[in-house]
């Protein structure tokens, strides 16, 4: 059995340097395949990239839609409670005001009822009495003398005649 084989030193030399050519050539085989693939690792962490800032403007367009469709609803609805708000008050406003209108209208029928009533109850006998009553009591005359000779204030009859009233008998 042969176990030690051994070349010439020049041969083995060629040898080597074949074998170390050819995987110099191989290396550089898998560093250009190593740069390809870098290449393409680098184009789709690009693409990537570009896609999550794509996601995220149209992510941060569609917040601004939805807040602006929501302040919109809200400015509706707000707008929507102060028009009912507005309506109210006026059905409010307009309901006191028919029943002041009516308060008022009752009150002044009643007063031109008493005041029919009152002259009505002052145009008898005895209304014309109240009324001098209230003249004679009305008058503010300071000191009067008045002669006996000339008036009976005994004489009733008289006295109610002279003050513009009437006795039962007219």
């Amino acid at each position: 059995m042969i176990r030690d084989i051994a070349f010439d030193p020049s041969y083995e030399r060629k040898i080597l340097d074949k074998k170390l050519a050819d995987q110099d050539v191989e290396l550089n085989k898998s560093r250009a395949l190593a740069e390809e693939k870098k290449g393409e690792t680098n184009r789709i962490a690009a693409e990537t990239e570009a896609k999550v800032r794509v996601i995220e403007q149209e992510l941060i367009a569609k917040q601004l839609t939805m807040k602006a469709e929501t302040d919109k609803q809200i400015a509706q609805i707000n707008a929507d409670a102060r028009l009912t708000a507005a309506k109210l008050i006026a059905d409010a406003d307009l309901y006191k005001a028919e029943l002041d209108a009516e308060g008022t209208l009752l009150e002044k029928g009643a007063l031109a009822t008493g005041e029919q009533l009152k002259a009505t109850a002052l145009n008898t006998p005895g209304g014309e009495n109240f009324v001098a009553f209230e003249l004679v009591q009305k008058l503010n005359v300071g000191e009067v003398v008045v002669s006996t000779q000339n008036n009976d204030f005994l004489d009733v009859e008289s006295v109610i005649k002279k003050v513009g009233a009437t006795t039962a008998d007219k």
